[in-house]
């Protein structure tokens, strides 16, 4: 469902928001499966490493699916939100430009 609407979202706000997923498959074929199973028109990052992947740790994730959402000036205003409030974020946050 998230990546449905986040498909959704890309399509409203256009080149006005950015995705990026990380993926945490063990292996390159795996993913690139998921991308195309979703239908997912992002770039996505996937290290073959699982859990261990740098960015897990970087970003703090503990969860799947987890998410973050930073503002123009790439600071976290969001973390681990349900989708009713992720729409509502960015609406406001287009807002705010």
């Amino acid at each position: 469902n998230m990546q449905t609407s986040l498909r959704k979202l890309q399509k409203r706000y256009g080149d006005t928001l950015s995705l990026l997923s990380v993926c945490l498959d063990a292996n390159d074929t795996d993913c690139r499966r998921a991308v195309r199973r979703d239908s997912m028109l992002w770039p996505t990052i996937c290290a073959e490493q699982m859990w261990q992947t740098p960015l897990v740790r970087e970003f703090g994730f503990a969860v799947v699916p987890a998410n973050i959402i930073a503002d123009g000036n790439r600071k976290i205003v969001g973390r681990n939100l349900n989708m009713k409030d992720i729409e509502k974020m960015i609406k406001d946050l287009k807002d705010k430009k």
